[in-house]
């Protein structure tokens, strides 16, 4: 395959950006530092105030451990409020149900009706994505399916709050209602403040949509397109309309950046490998300070098997070094870094047994996956590696 990129140039590997601070990261390793302080608060007034009225230390123990589920109860409860609230405040503005996550549990609607599958998503809690309604002069309700999550959490917050003062003091359900008030509003915080990370937050989204139109336009793509993937649709089969390539300048808001990554994936699902290899070329050459570190490090497991199919397998071995890794480790739930990491056993490390390992554990994710069709795409991705080994 012929590496060229759009203005002729053979393009060099991409050399990393340099790491800027992420606000985003250190209010939320506050944000928890505060949650665990005001919870061991809580812990040492309610197990003095069981001690003093007489339990016994075993029974002080056994409050502890309670306290203790209660704080991992408290936190996974607010995920699915959160993704709750954007369900009712999308479903209110006119948004449909396609899929709701929490975890790894995934509730997902087809043309066959309601159907429980199983996915992982590494750096996500939880996500509830909805089928938009249509635009009406180039506009759409957003700001309420964007901000649902946190605006349902600060509810439970505010009404947690109320109930804790009806509660006795040092009482293990005052304890328990004032953790879901620290966790409610901490969860609102983050996910509110209109802060840029990796990847955008539901605050910053809801600022970007009504201030950029094609970032509205892009937001409403993917929806439209997850929809599509929900009902059966593989990519290369999805109308090419929602599929206009944006500039390197939109590129640096996420939401566009996304269309260009399901750009460049269409073209991989498609097998039209030179297009694909120029289109990840040019946004990871390009100013990759603007690009978000989560597409950058997704296109480079697509460019890594490219790469692989034509033999260049020091350039692989150049782009997968210790962060991609540890990036694509964290990410295993996804179907192309099996993909990925099974052709870069088989032909740059030359291990069978190891590409024998990725392969069932892309099988193993394969068999819960709640998409059939990219499973199909990719077990023709794998197919193609598997001839390009062979003698």
């Amino acid at each position: 395959m012929n590496e060229v990129t759009p203005n002729g140039n053979i393009p060099n590997t991409p050399q990393k950006p340099k790491k800027k601070a992420n606000w985003l990261q250190w209010v939320m390793v506050l944000c928890f530092m505060v949650i665990g302080f005001l919870f061991g608060m809580l812990m040492i007034e309610t197990m003095d105030a069981a001690s003093l009225n007489g339990a016994t230390d075993g029974q002080v123990m056994l409050l502890w451990l309670g306290l203790m589920v209660v704080m991992y109860a408290v936190l996974f409860l607010h995920i699915v409020i959160h993704e709750g609230g954007h369900l009712i405040f999308g479903l209110l503005t006119g948004y449909k149900f396609v899929s709701f996550r929490v975890g790894s549990l995934m509730l997902l609607k087809n043309e066959q009706g309601y159907r429980l599958r199983w996915m992982r998503l590494g750096g996500t809690g939880g996500q509830c994505l909805l089928d938009p309604p249509e635009m009406v002069d180039d506009k759409m309700p957003n700001v309420l399916y964007n901000l649902g999550g946190c605006l349902m959490n600060l509810l439970v917050a505010f009404i947690s709050v109320i109930g804790a003062f009806l509660c006795p003091a040092g009482s293990f359900w005052r304890a328990m209602l004032l953790l879901s008030a620290i966790v409610g509003a901490v969860y609102a915080l983050l996910n509110g403040l209109p802060i840029k990370g990796e990847i955008a937050n539901d605050g910053r989204n809801a600022l970007d949509l009504n201030k950029n139109p094609e970032a509205l336009n892009a937001f409403r793509t993917q929806l439209v397109l997850n929809r599509l993937n929900a009902e059966g649709v593989r990519l290369k089969d999805m109308p090419e309309e929602y599929f206009v390539w944006p500039s390197e300048k939109s590129r640096s808001n996420g939401l566009i950046a996304a269309i260009a990554v399901l750009c460049a994936n269409r073209l991989l699902d498609e097998h039209r490998f030179d297009e694909c290899a120029a289109r990840l070329d040019e946004m990871l050459s390009g100013d990759m300070d603007k690009l978000p570190g989560m597409y950058r490090k997704l296109l480079q497991v697509d460019r890594i098997y490219l790469h692989l199919l034509d033999g260049e397998t020091e350039t692989a071995a150049a782009l997968m070094d210790k962060e991609q890794k540890q990036f694509m480790k964290a990410m295993k739930g996804q179907l192309p870094i099996h993909r990925t990491d099974h052709a870069y056993a088989l032909l740059a490390e030359k291990d069978t047994a190891k590409a024998e390992k990725h392969l069932k554990a892309f099988d193993k994710v394969a068999k819960h996956y709640p998409h059939p069709q990219e499973v199909e795409g990719e077990r023709e991705l794998i197919s193609l590696v598997q001839e390009v080994q062979q003698p």
